[in-house]
């Protein structure tokens, strides 16, 4: 045996290289000869167990360190890496402020944002899924999960960073949502919030400072309760005690501080509200209004404040303080940009369907300008650019279609109610309907003027403030309706029997959830009206709540619940609205010059032309008023935007004997060949009645 020159290595005399490190075993003196040494007397060459001390001494002559990995700083963070949080909609549902279900969408967004990265990454993840709802990117504030503004972090004074909240919150970043909420509903959920801490504001009572003074503390406390504090400065009420010692006299005067600062704290919120409102957002000075009143009626109120003063109460605004129709439209009109149109590629036969798949273009914009285009069997259009005719004609056979055509809605002509459809709540037909009537209001279009006023009572309050009567049920001619006012036959006594004797009627009942022990006549009208809720409004709450977000689009719900008695009058039935004084207080008239023949023989037509009026207004012809607007216009009723008619007359057509209609224009050119008033009435009457339509006039 040997030992290798290089490691040691015991190795067979024969061998000329180590197998153990490969070296050559040859002799360093020139000889070429392999002269291995001999096996030293070592401790690797004896077959002794190894002690501790020797063992480490041979480990430590490896080069284990060569191996071991650099130990790298885990705690560092890297703040340009991508992490994904939640961004929602949150919006004021009249008490709180709420994150809208199925509204929330993934972000994905470096560490180091600060807000406003955060805040221009959110609006634009939301409004590429929400187009047709989301507004411009001043209009929504970003709000944390308790409806607090997104400026600093919650826990220090140091500006928002996502990296550092996430370090507060405590949780990991797919668990952090944030939301946009529109400014308007921030405000007034704070003002809201305003009210109920001036409401429910504590006692100025003073508290017992020392045993010695407990009695003189009773006193005061057992006096009669004091007014509440208000925006309006009142004189303070002293309160009188019977002891008039020196202890009565600290106590009124620690009073009547507390009260002042209490007044004063409460003016300084009120202000703060009242410029952050000034600041964010235009016209909404309805709501202030509003609250000034609630706070005058609280300076003057000597009783405890209680749920009903609360409420906040529309009916009791001042008329001077209420704008009229025209300019609560004309104020959602100018959100209209002019400079964009959004394309209405229209089939008559087909009038929603049409509608349907302009509103879910992923690019649609409710704000831009609608261009209406009817087109023939041959797939031609009509007309060539919509000035306002095409537009208008539109909306109103729309309007009919879906009102009084669709299984959408149900009930009389004068009063509508929706009606749940399983396949057109699931579509959103319901949502797309609220969506044509807003844009009908702001474009130039008709409005409803049907709905009934129980649900234009849940549209602007809610389906829960709904309270309707036998009255409503008028109307209705429905089974329904029959088997729910059969319990106005039957006894108090004997309601609970017939409920269970009437199949159909415990049916009802049961679907309602209406059943309760009838004892007296207060118990059967309580079941009876609760039937009638159900039936009108209920049953369909959950196509009402569609039908409601529709009509958020423009602003318009936002508008009906700040001034109710002013759409009122648009949504719902009002007898008389298109009369003859009303129809000529829109005419104007190209008269030719006063005293030449052409002037002579238009005063004869305008005579023709009054008269025809009247008779169309009281059924003396075939047609009427809304028929000859129709003609003119593409509109059954004057739109709440109105509408200037320009009557001329057709001088350079004598052979004419027909009249023209430029609806785009609004233009009525009259026939002046006519001698006789009976064939201007036949074919004034057949002219409009076989023109219907843009393009066939």
């Amino acid at each position: 045996m040997a030992a290798c020159l290089s490691c040691s290595a015991e190795l067979l005399t024969s061998y000329k290289f180590c197998p153990r490190c490969g070296q050559s075993q040859k002799s360093n003196d020139g000889a070429g000869t392999s002269k291995l040494t001999p096996t030293p007397t070592t401790k690797r060459s004896s077959n002794k167990t190894l002690g501790y001390k020797q063992f480490k001494e041979l480990k430590g002559e490896k080069p284990a360190t060569y191996f071991r990995r650099e130990k790298k700083n885990r705690n560092a963070e890297c703040l340009d890496e991508k992490v994904t949080v939640n961004v929602g909609f949150m919006k004021y549902d009249g008490v709180d402020m709420k994150g809208q279900r199925g509204k929330s969408l993934p972000l994905t967004i470096a560490k180091s944002s600060d807000r406003k990265e955060l805040m221009d990454a959110a609006f634009g993840k939301l409004k590429a899924h929400n187009m047709a709802e989301i507004k411009s990117i001043g209009d929504y504030e970003l709000l944390y999960s308790d409806a607090t503004v997104v400026e600093k972090l919650r826990e220090s004074d140091e500006p928002f960073v996502l990296h550092k909240y996430k370090k507060e919150y405590g949780k990991p970043y797919s668990r952090i949502t944030f939301y946009l909420s529109l400014k308007t509903d921030l405000i007034n959920y704070k003002l809201t919030s305003l009210k109920k801490g001036i409401y429910s504001s504590p006692s100025c009572e003073s508290q017992d400072e020392s045993d010695s003074e407990g009695s003189q503390s009773k006193k005061l406390k057992t006096e009669p309760k004091r007014r509440k504090p208000s925006m309006v400065k009142t004189q303070k009420p002293v309160i009188q005690v019977v002891d008039s010692s020196p202890v009565s006299t600290s106590s009124n005067t620690e009073l009547e501080q507390t009260e002042s600062k209490q007044t004063e704290q409460i003016e300084t919120d009120a202000a703060i509200a009242l410029a952050l409102q000034m600041e964010n957002v235009d016209n909404t000075y309805a709501a202030l209004f509003t609250i000034d009143d609630q706070l005058e009626e609280l300076s003057t109120n000597e009783e405890t404040c209680s749920d009903d003063a609360v409420e906040m109460s529309t009916s009791g605004k001042d008329d001077a303080q209420t704008p009229t129709i025209e300019a609560v439209v004309t104020e959602l009109a100018q959100q209209v940009d002019f400079s964009n149109i959004t394309k209405f590629n229209v089939v008559r036969t087909h009038l929603f369907d049409s509608a349907k798949r302009a509103l879910n273009r992923k690019k649609f914009d409710p704000c831009h300008k609608v261009s209406v285009k009817f087109m023939d069997d041959v797939g031609s259009s009509e007309g060539a650019v919509d000035l306002g005719g095409p537009k208008r004609e539109f909306f109103t056979l729309l309007l009919h279609s879906l009102l009084y055509e669709s299984p959408l809605f149900f009930g009389h002509d004068n009063s509508r109610y929706i009606s749940l459809n399983q396949k057109s709540f699931e579509e959103e037909e319901y949502r797309l309907t609220g969506m044509l009537i807003a844009l009908s209001l702001v474009h130039g279009g008709p409005v409803p003027h049907c709905l009934s006023n129980l649900l234009f009572q849940a549209l602007v309050g809610g389906v829960q403030g709904v309270k309707p009567t036998v009255a409503d049920m008028e109307n209705i001619h429905d089974a329904t309706k029959d088997v729910i006012l059969s319990l106005n036959d039957v006894t108090p006594e004997n309601v609970n029997t017939f409920i269970d004797s009437n199949e159909r009627l415990s049916t009802v009942v049961d679907l309602a959830g209406a059943w309760k022990p009838v004892k007296t006549s207060e118990d059967k009208l309580s079941i009876t009206n609760s039937l009638i809720k159900w039936f009108l409004v209920s049953r369909s709450q959950c196509a009402i709540l569609q039908f409601q977000k529709g009509l958020e689009i423009l602003g318009v719900l936002d508008k009906m619940r700040q001034f109710p008695g002013v759409f009122r009058q648009l949504m719902c039935y009002s007898p008389n609205r298109l009369t003859v004084e009303c129809f000529e207080a829109k005419l104007s008239y190209d008269r030719s010059e006063m005293g030449s023949n052409s002037f002579q023989v238009e005063n004869a037509v305008l005579g023709f032309w009054g008269d025809f009026l009247v008779d169309a207004s009281e059924g003396e012809c075939q047609l009427e008023l809304k028929d000859v607007l129709m003609f003119i216009s593409g509109c059954l009723e004057f739109p709440p935007l109105g509408l200037e008619i320009t009557v001329k007359f057709l001088h350079g057509e004598r052979g004419c004997k027909f009249p023209k209609a430029n609806t785009c224009a609004c233009e009525l050119s009259l026939p002046i060949q006519h001698t006789t008033y009976a064939s201007f009435k036949d074919d004034m009457t057949f002219a409009i009645l076989n023109s219907k339509g843009f393009g066939q006039t």
